[in-house]
């Protein structure tokens, strides 16, 4: 043992006066003792919450200190509330937010369907505004049968509301007296902005339930309310009356609105890519078929980087093998592409309806 232990051992044991008052100096009020330790309740954990992430649908912006909207998504639970272009909000459910960044984190722990109350200062005014959380996306179990009118519709050029393209007969539609050439305009007080959005409409819906619509008048009729109660999709094909179908004008068999989403329940996604080239906008000559195929469908081999020098992780096909804890796979092809003889510009966008144009 050293020297110098030995003479601090010996200054301890001899309790010299000069130590023993460095000593007293030491505070220790901030460390507890078991019988002074701040105690704490140990509670249950709130239960698991199946289902979609909640949706608000407003975009947001950190301007000068303050959380401003910049945008409201038409008919989503933002809109619906009366949030406005230019409301600055202070609090959400009382909890105050001044960034983006704390504003979507609140909003990431919401579900669908969960309430919300978000406080803005509109000019000179203090709102509390409310509504319901709405989901990201709709995951349907399998088994599970979604809400079906039993129409085919397309969109309306000019104004609102979506025309009935073809009506099944037997289904709910035609039991309410619904028509081919009929333009619905409302469903249940909420304007329709075209197909995809009455399809919106439906899958928010279960079988039974009952929609209000309000149907265009004809000539000098007025409009007028329709009461439909939705069936249950049975997936069986129904013969239609009016344009739609393989029958021509006379309706014909089909399988009416298959776009909506079903559970996808086999082992494996089979998936084939046609490239579209444009005479004013061609296809770029470094990435092949070979590229594609390999970004694509390839399995733990796509890590380094793609051919156009981003850094990648995997695959398509790596990334649901992963989700899916191995249980689904993607295949397929790409093939090689074709030309167009119109301008891209003169493809319209519309999915559906005298807009669209087939390539």
């Amino acid at each position: 043992m050293s020297r110098r232990i030995m003479g601090w051992l010996i200054l301890v044991a001899l309790g010299v006066p000069g130590f023993a008052h460095a000593q007293a100096k030491d505070d220790l009020s901030d460390f507890k003792t078991v019988a002074t330790a701040i105690t704490t309740t140990i509670r249950k954990g709130a239960p698991y919450q199946k289902g979609s992430s909640g949706y608000l649908g407003v975009l947001v912006a950190d301007t000068d200190g303050k959380l401003v909207v910049g945008d409201v998504e038409p008919d989503s639970p933002a809109a619906d509330a009366g949030l406005k272009t230019g409301d600055v909000i202070t609090k959400v459910d009382g909890q105050a937010v001044k960034t983006g960044d704390v504003f979507r984190s609140i909003l990431q722990s919401k579900f669908a369907g969960d309430g919300i109350k978000i406080s803005v200062q509109r000019d000179k005014e203090t709102l509390i505004l409310s509504t319901k959380m709405v989901a990201t996306s709709r995951v349907m179990q399998p088994g599970q049968k979604r809400a079906i009118l039993g129409v085919q519709i397309e969109d309306i050029a000019d104004g609102e509301g979506v025309t009935l393209k073809s009506v099944t007969d037997g289904m709910p539609a035609a039991k309410a007296g619904l028509k081919a050439g009929d333009i619905i305009l409302k469903i249940d007080g909420k304007l329709l902005s075209g197909a995809m959005r009455l399809n919106d409409i439906t899958l928010q819906h279960k079988p039974g339930d009952v929609l209000s619509l309000l149907v265009k008048g004809i000539n000098k009729e007025k409009d007028r309310e329709v009461k439909v109660t939705l069936a249950e999709d049975t997936g069986i094909v129904g013969k239609g009356k009016g344009k739609g179908g393989k029958g021509g004008k006379g309706g014909g068999a089909f399988n009416w609105d298959n776009r909506a989403p079903r559970a996808w329940t086999k082992d494996t996604y089979r998936l084939a890519i046609v490239s579209i080239e444009y005479p004013d906008v061609k296809l770029n000559e470094k990435i092949t078929t070979a590229s594609w195929e390999e970004a694509l469908f390839s399995a733990k081999k796509y890590t380094s980087t793609s051919i156009t020098g981003q850094k990648v992780h995997g695959s398509l096909n790596d990334y649901y093998q992963e989700q899916s804890f191995q249980k689904l796979k993607v295949v397929g092809k790409c093939f090689k592409g074709v030309t167009v003889s119109k301008k891209r510009s003169e493809y319209a966008a519309a999915n559906t309806g005298p807009a669209k144009t087939a390539l």
